[in-house]
């Protein structure tokens, strides 16, 4: 197998936070069995912490974050992150950046309202500054998002590399156009199907690459398709359902699934998400509040209540979905029926647990 740059076809792997004696073989058993990198995703936690234990126990495999969220932390925390795992690593890091989607990096992360593409251009812009330009003091960055003036840092020691090469997750067009103009790479959404890749998003990527006066070579393709393998369609299919399911219930993903025919199954996915009981509890909390008697007994008793987890029902799946300020994940790895057979409860339907969550939205 070949690719369009170096005649050979380059292989990643994915690992995430795990024990440490499970993490480091398969980080070995990547760089024996001759992969290219290893990829750590952003759910929650940041994806340099696997990274490094991976970093200690190889020594030519590529590293990379796919993919931290660009607005989980603040860009200079990010070149930091970089330059400390170029050097652990020995010059192996990719730093890989997704813009994810305002229910995860400002619903869960706190971040305030911005324009993902802008500010993820933002962030690369000021990444690049810092890594370059902090051992040596660096100018004021004056961005829309960020703004420092690096008055009282004192010069840092040199980094490994100076150009750290920066690659960004792509959903849709524009971020495929902000990663030919300003990005080493693009990683394309793992949902991405062939025929999106190919006849959607290549021509985008290459009318950006001539606008922007770059070459092909100039910019890594980095695609990891997600697959069900099994001689058994239907089963295949409904493995994958989980995992698109939630996908479709974020509205911010609408027009990729609209581009492909299922508008209607993403409206009907976001309605599901949030559960009819949950709806009603915050409305009935909301007109207890309007009250002046008892606002504190109200609030504790909504709080109480909110906190309660409720079914979320979905097309042939059904999980149970946290609906307060205290979320907890669905089983660890599988979202299950509570209804199921006795052989369904036995063997789980598979989420893939790299996150799906933190892709690009864009």
């Amino acid at each position: 197998m070949t690719d369009a740059t170096t005649g050979s076809r380059r292989l990643w792997t994915v690992v995430t936070p795990m024990p440490a004696p499970v993490l480091t073989a398969l980080a070995r058993q990547a760089e024996d069995a001759g992969f290219t990198g290893i990829f750590a995703p952003q759910v929650l936690g940041p994806p340099f912490v696997p990274l490094a234990a991976a970093a200690a126990v190889t020594e030519r495999i590529l590293l990379a974050s796919g993919i931290a969220i660009a607005a989980a932390r603040s860009p200079f925390e990010t070149a930091m992150a970089a330059i400390d795992l170029d050097r652990i690593s020995g010059g192996r890091f990719v730093l890989g950046l997704g813009a994810s989607v305002h229910a995860w990096s400002s619903g869960i992360f706190g971040a305030p309202p911005h324009r993902p593409v802008a500010h993820l251009r933002e962030t690369v812009a000021a990444v690049r500054h810092i890594v370059r330009g902090a051992h040596r003091g660096l100018e004021p960055f004056e961005g829309e998002w960020y703004r420092a003036d690096f008055e009282q840092l004192q010069p840092t020691a040199p980094p490994l590399r100076e150009e750290i090469p920066i690659w960004i997750a792509a959903l849709r067009a524009p971020l495929v156009r902000l990663a030919a103009a300003v990005a080493d790479g693009v990683m394309g959404h793992p949902m991405w199907s062939v025929e999106w890749a190919v006849e959607h998003m290549q021509p985008e990527f290459l009318a950006a690459l001539e606008q922007a006066g770059r070459r092909r070579r100039d910019v890594e393709v980095n695609l990891w398709f997600w697959a069900a393998p099994g001689t058994d369609r239907k089963a295949a299919i409904d493995d994958a359902r989980p995992t698109m399911a939630f996908y479709g219930g974020i509205a911010q993903y609408e027009p990729f699934f609209a581009a492909h025919g299922f508008a209607d199954v993403a409206r009907r996915l976001q309605q599901g998400s949030v559960p009819a009981t949950s709806r009603a509890s915050r409305t009935s909390c909301r007109t207890r509040w309007s009250r002046p008697s008892s606002r504190s007994a109200n609030r504790r008793r909504c709080a109480r209540g909110s906190r309660r987890p409720s079914p979320l029902r979905i097309p042939s799946v059904s999980c149970r979905r946290p609906t307060g300020s205290r979320p907890r994940r669905c089983s660890a790895t599988r979202w299950q029926s509570p209804r199921a057979s006795a052989a369904e409860r036995a063997t789980g339907t598979s989420v893939p647990t790299r996150s799906s969550h933190a892709r690009a939205g864009a």
